[in-house]
């Protein structure tokens, strides 16, 4: 009985000690745990955060709390070395799962800066375009870039632009826009019937041209070289080469207000044609399908068609080589939206002045002013319509119209003027000459008699 007691004494002894030396080595290992070096990770933080997380759902143990020591410690095998086994393990699917966050998150950061430098050379290619002149020596990549740029210009619409048919322009609502281009002097480039064009000479003339300082046009088509600039691309158009030469402006906000009906939508600069009143609406066909063409938004007018609008309007003289040359300019850089390919009958005359060999011609047929006189028909009916009944329109409207016809009818008067005055200038030249006759007559001598 003594020794069965003594042995029991002994192992619960020694179960005693042993539960104390696991306390003592956990409470130590607890102590110990922020002097224990952590392994450098790039998302260290996120696997500690991720170890509490696992603390919390297995809340029996503290031992998964303990990261892995490099010192192994020594503890006497006994029962408790269940727990910790449960330490190893949970450390263990701990230690994994951080590393598979700490990829997860290495590659969103990695593909964060892939993007951010992305963007970042983007930029700076823009800017490195927009800077150098066309045709410098610069980096390979800006050259190729913008030879991608070129290549695209001749795949570009060409515009054919306007003309104006004979029979039309004594009509009503071509009275006003005839006399603007007989002020400006324009008339004998959209009066002309025979008109040719080359669409391959036109891709290959805005895919080859740069600028040098100077405002020097340098292009190249089939092989010819030429140099340009306003005042020569104003003696080779016949037009002068003084005035506005740019549309960097705003129209007046008075001009605004007066070519638009009072029931007009605005939205911002952009205003549709169906908001102009009806005699301004050839003169935007004018602005926006010859002086600045442009491939998209044809029915919208601009801020740029404004401003040349009211120039128009005004009579102030206009520099149309300047402004063709800065809308050249514009289609070439892919400034300001896609203008086309603009100017096709204009430059026929350019490279014909500088001996272009050129290929297969293209006629301009009827169509386009069968179109013009279309819509000139529909113009006179509304001005028509709008003298008829005026309670129907807006008073501007209607003074407009008047306006309008008064024009026609001076039109008519200054041409009976002209003839008359031709008349009475024959006969004037036709008395004097009867006149001269008879001075020259009587200054004569009288005959001799003879001796």
């Amino acid at each position: 009985m003594r020794s069965l007691s003594e042995k029991e004494r002994e192992d619960s002894e020694e179960d005693y000690d042993n539960m104390a030396i696991a306390s003592f080595i956990s409470s130590r290992s607890r102590r110990a745990t922020p002097k224990t070096p952590t392994p450098k990770r790039p998302t260290t933080r996120l696997g500690s955060a991720l170890v509490v997380d696992v603390d919390d759902e297995v809340s029996e143990e503290p031992s998964p709390l303990i990261r892995k020591s490099s010192k192994k410690p020594t503890v006497p095998k006994s029962g408790k070395e269940s727990s910790v086994r449960v330490m190893e393990v949970s450390n263990v699917e701990v230690g994994e799962f951080g590393e598979k966050v700490a990829e997860e998150s290495g590659e969103k950061v990695s593909e964060k800066s892939t993007e951010k430098e992305k963007s970042v050379r983007k930029s700076v290619k823009q800017k490195a375009s927009a800077n150098e002149e066309p045709g410098s020596s610069k980096k390979a990549k800006v050259g190729v870039a913008k030879n991608e740029g070129r290549e695209n210009l001749r795949n570009q619409k060409v515009l054919w632009g306007r003309t104006f048919a004979p029979n039309i322009l004594d009509m009503t609502g071509m009275c006003q826009l005839v006399d603007i281009c007989e002020f400006q002097q324009w008339t004998h480039l959209f009066t002309n019937e025979s008109l040719k064009m080359y669409e391959a000479e036109v891709c290959s003339f805005y895919a080859d041209i740069f600028t040098v300082e100077d405002d020097n046009i340098c292009m190249k088509v089939n092989g010819v070289d030429f140099v340009t600039d306003e005042p020569v691309l104003g003696t080779i158009l016949g037009v002068p080469t003084d005035g506005i030469s740019s549309i960097e402006g705003t129209c007046s906000s008075n001009f605004r207000n007066t070519i638009l009906k009072d029931d007009a939508v605005q939205q911002e600069e952009w205003v549709h044609k169906k908001a102009l009143l009806p005699v301004y609406q050839l003169l935007f066909e004018m602005v926006n399908k010859v002086l600045l063409p442009c491939a998209e938004s044809r029915s919208i007018m601009s801020r740029e068609d404004m401003f040349l609008m009211e120039a128009l309007d005004a009579y102030s003289t206009i520099n149309l080589s300047g402004i063709m040359i800065e809308h050249m300019k514009k289609v070439t850089y892919f400034k300001d939206g896609n203008h086309g390919l603009p100017y096709e009958f204009l430059l026929t005359k350019v490279f014909e002045f500088f001996k272009v060999p050129l290929g297969k011609a293209t006629n301009i047929t009827n169509e386009e002013i069968r179109k013009l006189k279309a819509r000139n028909v529909i113009l006179e009916g509304q001005l028509s319509q709008a003298q008829e009944t005026p309670s129907s329109s807006s008073t501007q409207g209607v003074e407009v119209a008047r306006l309008t016809k008064e024009n026609a009818d001076l039109r008519k008067q200054v041409e009976d003027l002209k003839e008359r005055l031709l008349n009475e200038k024959g006969s004037a030249n036709a008395r004097m000459d009867i006149l001269l006759r008879t001075l020259a007559t009587s200054s004569l001598p009288p005959p001799s008699s003879a001796p």
